[in-house]
């Protein structure tokens, strides 16, 4: 469960999502998130129900193949490597950021170069980390997770005191019921809200990738995963309930950048306030590690069923981790990071912002899945059709819907934080359509050179001659 929430890195999220929440929906922030939780459970939900029955380290790679075929399986698992690995860029980006922020280095945090090379340290940190074994890695998960999650919940109770004795300031409103309503100014409004509020809790099916590594694999990564939803809608609806109760939405909206950073220094003082920036720290680094996590796992399920080169799927003999798949994960996003940050600022927040669509992708397939695969079972009792059937539709077909609204929304160059378009369409749409299209290739590819592997009817978990 800590691996599962520290992925969706709640500091880090609410950091990039505050502003864009208020300027969207005002007050009405928190039934927002309470929106964005309910396809997130449903898919957690379908996640579970395979978890018990095939708890791959592939997972939706693994059990897309079973469910619908092996090349709807590769793609899946392209989708699931390709989401990780760019968005390290980000996380790159603010752990280097916030690194000198909380040293009060304040010229390095406006250099392209110091942020980039911290970035990339820490990235390559995280993944010797991941090398080392999931025991480090859990380790370390639950020291960042521990300081982050205490941070927040301190912030938000001290903001919330605050505001009940009358010392927040002039722009404090009194939390409210009316909050947690959904009836907003317009559907539009209350379409971005939803949206925005939906990404941040991307990264919980982590847990999904570890099963093998875990014991009673079959029941424990499922319930971690539901569990890991229910913990960050907590977090999110205290922390985004408190920061709009102390500074008001509008005043939230004002620091598009970074409202939760410039609001800890209001609510705690300059000093204690840094608490608040360390976590927005440890949770970018939390986050990073556990994007090399999935991938390395993704990818090594993918070699071990002969869909990805076969040294991919090797297994360190002492520390028990994929270790050149989790190598190449990490060196793939420090030079994706590196090679963006050249670029443009701009064009890595149009690969981000790519990843919605990619996200919503694997997602939603993932929970139409979980009914095709259990539909001969639907029949047998109310539950069965309730939890394998009627729950991950429900999650695909909301998944669905915010695919197409993502799709229309990014194919607008105003979405472009580069401001550029190919064809009169938003450079992020052609970067997801971009990720789409290599993934199509590599697939070609992968059937040409193992003719066998798309007419496969074995166990994408069948080990591969070089793995015998």
């Amino acid at each position: 469960m800590t691996i599962g929430v520290a992925s969706a890195a709640p500091a880090y999220s609410l950091a990039a999502v505050l502003a864009v929440l208020a300027g969207a929906v005002g007050v009405h922030a928190p039934a927002a998130i309470l929106l964005a939780f309910i396809p997130m459970v449903c898919i957690a939900a379908a996640y579970s129900a395979f978890d018990r029955v095939a708890p791959d380290a592939g997972s939706v790679f693994a059990w897309l193949w079973l469910a619908i075929g092996p090349r709807t399986g590769w793609i899946t698992g392209w989708a699931l490597i390709v989401a990780n690995v760019v968005v390290m860029g980000s996380l790159g980006t603010i752990a280097g950021r916030y690194t000198f922020l909380l040293l009060g280095w304040g010229a390095a945090t406006h250099s392209l170069l110091a942020v980039t090379l911290a970035g990339s340290a820490w990235i390559g940190a995280v993944t010797v980390i991941c090398y080392l074994g999931i025991r480090a890695s859990a380790r370390t998960q639950r020291a960042l997770l521990g300081l982050e999650l205490s941070a927040l919940v301190g912030f938000s109770i001290v903001a919330l005191i605050r505001v009940w004795v009358g010392d927040a300031g002039t722009h404090a409103v009194a939390p409210s019921l009316a909050w947690f309503s959904p009836v907003v100014g317009s559907h539009g409004q209350l379409a971005v809200g939803v949206l925005a509020a939906l990404f941040i809790f991307w990264g919980w099916d982590t847990t999904a990738t570890v099963a093998e590594e875990t014991r009673d694999a079959a029941r424990t990564s499922g319930r971690a995963a539901l569990l890991s939803t229910v913990v960050l809608l907590a977090v999110f609806v205290l922390v985004v309930t408190a920061a709009q109760a102390f500074n008001g939405p509008s005043e939230l909206a004002a620091h598009p950048a970074d409202a939760l950073s410039a609001l800890a220094a209001n609510v705690l003082g300059g000093t204690v306030g840094k608490v608040v920036v360390l976590s927005v720290l440890t949770s970018s680094i939390a986050s990073a590690q556990t994007s090399v996590l999935p991938a390395a796992r993704t990818a090594m399920a993918m070699a071990r069923a002969g869909a990805a080169p076969h040294a991919l799927g090797r297994v360190h003999a002492l520390h028990r981790t994929p270790h050149l798949a989790t190598l190449a994960v990490g060196v793939a996003g420090v030079l994706l990071f590196a090679c963006l940050s050249v670029v443009s600022k701009a064009v890595l927040s149009d690969s981000i912002g790519a990843l919605g669509l990619v996200i919503a992708f694997y997602y939603g397939i993932t929970g139409l899945a979980c009914t095709l695969h259990f539909r001969h079972q639907l029949h047998r009792s109310a539950r069965d059709l309730l939890t394998l059937g009627v729950i991950p539709l429900i999650g695909a077909g909301g998944l669905s819907w915010v695919f197409i609204r993502t799709a229309i929304d990014l194919g607008h160059p105003a979405s472009s934080a580069s401001h550029t378009a190919v064809l009169g369409i938003g450079l992020p749409l052609v970067l997801a359509a971009g990720f789409l299209i290599v993934g199509l290739a590599l697939l070609a590819l992968t059937a040409w050179r193992s003719p066998s592997f798309p007419r496969s009817s074995s166990s994408p978990r069948a080990p591969t001659p070089a793995q015998r």
